[in-house]
């Protein structure tokens, strides 16, 4: 298995499409305490046409355990050296993908890469604009609390069908449930709470929509409709103050549209990378093949 020794320790990561040129490398940020497992079928749409990066962050997933405090700002920073190590840093754009709590920190890496000229597009997927004194950041707390109570029970059989039935609308195989359940009983605990306190705290909140008011590269927001982790009211907010970026409602999914519409989530997001590479390529040439 591939890991990138970084200087806290190794990352796992993938490379879906490697071998891929004239396109630019798509980066995913995982949702809370989520491995990239559940990408997989999205990568498997989409591996034929673009170089993809999966990784799963510290602490989570196959990553080793954080030495340091979990942050938005720190996990993106992390990304960054993660590109480096891996030849992906100088010369490219890149097109960020963004899941749940993982969104936040997709919009913080995505703000930094624009700035220094190297952002093609940004997706976030269920990661709406709200403030934790709405019953949205209610909602969030206390899933945040049962987990601090009952992790260690969340790849339990009955804890998993309830944990599923929440994150979803539509069934997803029973290989993905596990996987999903198996992250949360997994994930290091301190991590865990050091990011969601991180993703949740206003002045994040407050940074997170700012970021995306300023973002000026193609903005692709994609809501499950039955949304119970994240309402999907706050995707539709982002909408309203951002009204240039293009929304896709999936309106018979859940948390999980990566898992309970794999085709058509695929689809949406490579129409989203094809437009934002068009429009990049009429304004400032056509850039080079090698570069993907």
């Amino acid at each position: 298995m591939p890991y990138a020794n970084l200087s806290d320790g190794p990352i796992y990561y993938e490379r879906p499409g490697l071998n891929v040129t004239g396109k630019w490398p798509v980066i995913f940020f995982n949702g809370w305490c989520l491995s990239a497992q559940y990408w997989e079928e999205a990568a498997h749409h989409l591996e034929n046409d673009w170089s993809l990066l999966l990784f799963d962050g510290r602490g989570f997933g196959r990553s080793t355990q954080p030495h340091y405090p979990t942050t938005i700002e720190g996990s993106a920073i992390e990304a960054e050296a993660l590109l480096a190590h891996l030849g992906l840093k100088a010369g490219l754009r890149y097109h960020v993908v963004g899941h749940s709590l993982g969104g936040v920190t997709a919009a913080q890496f995505a703000a930094r890469a624009e700035a220094s000229g190297q952002l093609a597009s940004l997706t976030i997927i269920n990661s709406g604009s709200f403030e934790v004194t709405d019953r949205q950041g209610s909602s969030l707390n206390f899933f945040i609390n049962l987990f601090v109570r009952s992790k260690q029970w969340f790849d339990s059989p009955l804890l998993r069908r309830s944990v599923i039935a929440r994150s979803t609308n539509l069934p997803i195989s029973q290989g993905y449930s596990r996987v999903i359940t198996r992250d949360f009983a997994e994930a290091n605990r301190q991590a865990a709470l050091e990011l969601a306190r991180s993703s949740l705290a206003m002045a994040t909140l407050k940074n997170y929509r700012r970021q995306l008011e300023k973002l000026k590269a193609p903005l692709l927001l994609l809501v499950g409709d039955k949304d119970a982790t994240i309402p999907p009211a706050g995707m539709y907010n982002i909408k309203r103050f951002k009204p240039e970026s293009q929304l896709v409602a999936f309106a018979d999914c859940g948390h999980l549209p990566m898992l309970e519409r794999p085709e058509r989530f695929a689809q949406s997001l490579a129409d989203h990378f094809r437009q934002a590479e068009v429009l990049y390529q009429g304004s400032q040439g056509v850039f080079n093949e090698s570069s993907g």
